[in-house]
């Protein structure tokens, strides 16, 4: 059995002015690349969105102004388990779709790859990694934005 992919894609602070699919809503150059990436490379992708938490790239939402930072260190814990449950157990508001944790009662190996910043990352990940068949992937730690722009731009040229 083949093991499984998710990316993980931080929501954007540059949006549109209306109502649109998430995956058109954020305009930022780091979202654009990091979600044609992921959109290309992964089994799934997700947005992890400050407002709405796990977002699929279809559902259609509204602009907003929430910063994950804006948010009190209670209420980021919470946005955590809510993200890590949604993740592994899908709501009803989120898109249908099977949970990873099918594919965990089925043995299969789930890769997890944030495309995020630290603040993404702090709480959901440690959360993600206690799952079991699961591996954490964070392919772009370490780099500052313009080199994170640059390793998009070396991966998502055509073939």
């Amino acid at each position: 059995m083949t093991a499984w992919t998710v990316g993980l894609v931080a929501c954007g602070a540059r949006k549109i002015d209306r109502l649109a699919p998430a995956r058109d809503l954020y305009t930022g150059n780091l979202f654009r690349a990091a979600s044609s990436y992921a959109a290309a490379t992964y089994d799934e992708w997700w947005i992890l969105s400050a407002k709405h938490g796990l977002v699929h790239p279809d559902t259609p939402l509204d602009p907003y102004n929430i910063k994950l930072t804006d948010l009190s260190a209670d209420r980021r814990r919470g946005w955590a388990h809510v993200v890590e449950s949604d993740l592994r157990e899908p709501s009803s508001s989120i898109t249908p779709r099977p949970g990873l944790a099918e594919r965990f009662t089925a043995g299969q190996q789930v890769h997890v790859f944030f495309h995020a910043g630290t603040a993404y990352r702090e709480l959901l990940a440690p959360l993600i990694a206690r799952w079991s068949n699961t591996t954490i992937h964070r392919p772009l730690d370490g780099l500052a934005i313009g080199e994170q722009l640059r390793w998009y731009g070396n991966r998502n040229r055509p073939t």
